[in-house]
């Protein structure tokens, strides 16, 4: 379940409309504290933002979302023990993003995926 958010003109630092919302929570330095992504509207990006476990959050990095991505599942898909997030732009989309994550809040080799129905032909 996505919590929506309304944030001030510059509350990330940047320049863009106070308009952005969470696509997904999870641990994503793995410091035992609650992260968010928000997306931006406007440059079309998503930002990391860590806990600092009294309610607080700071902007970590920022990953390219593209300009119709609405949803976010977060996981660890290629097992290796860090929380990866994948981004598509309806909530039964068969084709998204994948940002694989390294444990230190830190997502790299964005990876374009088709998700196949079961039991369709490869």
């Amino acid at each position: 379940m996505a919590l929506g958010i309304v944030l001030a003109v510059g509350a990330l630092g940047t320049s863009s409309p106070a308009w952005s919302r969470t696509l997904g929570t999870g641990d994503f330095n793995e410091d035992g504290i609650p992260d968010r992504i928000i997306l931006e509207r406007r440059p079309h990006q998503m930002t990391i933002l860590l806990g600092d476990g009294s309610g607080g959050f700071s902007a970590h990095g920022h990953l390219p979302a593209g300009s119709r991505t609405r949803f976010c599942t977060v996981d660890d898909f290629d097992g290796d023990g860090h929380l990866d997030i994948e981004v598509t732009r309806r909530r039964h989309d068969r084709r998204g993003l994948i940002f694989f994550g390294d444990g230190s809040g830190t997502f790299g080799l964005r990876e374009d995926i088709v998700v196949q129905p079961a039991g369709a032909p490869r």
